[in-house]
């Protein structure tokens, strides 16, 4: 069940000076069910892999525009909220456990849980100056963001001893594989607290010039500045001095008004998700290996091997760079006769450079 909205208000101060808000959102519902498609594959039609979910957000945005001789301004500030946080009732708190002795049969609660929050500010402000045959455009913003994470396990806390001998409890249940009627491991379970929070700042600025150089030809050039910075509960990481160019021409190549080219070249830099944030630098510790001979995760198997994971706070290229993309758009376009118009586009993006988290398995 889905609680679709929008509203607004605007006010015209007066002639050239005008007030906008803006409100939206979508709200929603899905009831107890089988939220997930493993869900299904419960043996015997139980259901406690049976969750609820709600999701969504709400967005409330305000903007001004005036004009002021030859220089045209627009601000805005908005803020965002969404959501996305599945529950379960009490009696589907249970370990998942994926039966490798039945040919991987699942059964059991929900196994991993992925509930976020985020919150999100942005205020803004640009400028257009017309001079001639120029037209000056700059402009900045900010960004405030906060996301909430909690990802972790449901299913009963058990207790684990850890390769260093210590006896740990753990936050939630597991994810069991059954091997046997006497050999069940614990792949995944959480020995810290999973709700995690990041904080992210953003700052971005820009200029950009058109040109009409005469009544066939328009050039157009720009640059922007992109700075990033994410910090978790363990480390942050910053990502400054992004510098992306653009630049462009259209050419009326019949003279009539009736006709384009064009060809534009852009650098896009590209934020960081903040799910990197609470997942890599945040504090928190998993089991991904223990043994136990029941079911119950009551019974260790002494000499077993144990396995834990923790922040990979250490392990950030110190080199790293923001990513970016690159693009290239060419067309033709020409209006023939009357009010028909056919033309033919070409667009190819690359992207310049990644960053990804790798596996430490070798």
């Amino acid at each position: 069940k889905t609680i679709s909205y929008s509203a607004k208000l605007s006010y015209n101060l007066k002639p050239g000076q005008r007030f906008d808000v803006s409100a939206f959102g979508d709200p929603s519902h899905a009831s107890l069910g089988p939220i997930r498609d493993n869900a299904l594959l419960n043996p015997n039609g139980e259901t406690t892999a049976f969750s609820e979910l709600h999701f969504g957000g709400h967005n409330v945005i305000g903007r001004y525009s005036g004009v002021f001789g030859k220089i045209f301004t627009e601000a805005n500030i908005a803020r965002a909220y969404n959501k996305s946080d599945e529950t379960f009732p009490p009696e589907n708190n249970l370990n998942q456990v994926i039966d490798l002795t039945r040919g991987g049969l699942i059964f059991g609660g929900i196994g991993q849980k992925a509930n976020n929050k985020s919150k999100d500010l942005q205020a803004g402000v640009k400028a257009t100056y017309v001079a001639g045959q120029h037209q000056l455009k700059l402009g900045y913003q900010f960004e405030a963001m906060t996301f909430q994470e909690d990802f972790g396990v449901v299913g009963s806390r058990f207790a684990v001893v850890d390769s260093n001998g210590m006896r740990r409890d753990t936050f939630g249940g597991a994810i069991v594989e059954k091997f046997s009627d006497d050999l069940y491991r614990v792949i995944f379970a959480d020995l810290t607290n999973s709700d995690q929070e990041a904080t992210g700042r953003y700052h971005s600025a820009f200029l950009q010039d058109t040109w009409s150089a005469n009544d066939r030809l328009v050039l157009s050039g720009g640059l922007r500045y992109d700075r990033e910075r994410v910090i978790g509960s363990a480390a942050s990481l910053g990502l400054p001095g992004n510098w992306s160019p653009r630049i462009g021409a259209t050419f009326d190549f019949l003279g009539q008004g009736r006709s384009k080219a064009y060809v534009h070249w852009g650098r896009y830099s590209q934020k960081l998700p903040m799910t990197l944030a609470t997942k890599l630098l945040s504090l928190g510790t998993k089991l991904t290996r223990a043994d136990y001979s029941d079911a119950n995760l009551t019974q260790q198997i002494p000499g077993a091997p144990v396995q834990t994971g923790g922040a990979f706070v250490d392990k950030v290229d110190p080199d790293i760079k923001a990513m970016y993309q690159n693009e290239v758009v060419a067309g033709l376009e020409v209006a023939p006769a009357g009010d028909v118009s056919v033309g033919a586009r070409f667009i190819h993006r690359d992207l310049g450079r990644v960053i990804e988290d790798i596996s430490n398995i070798t």
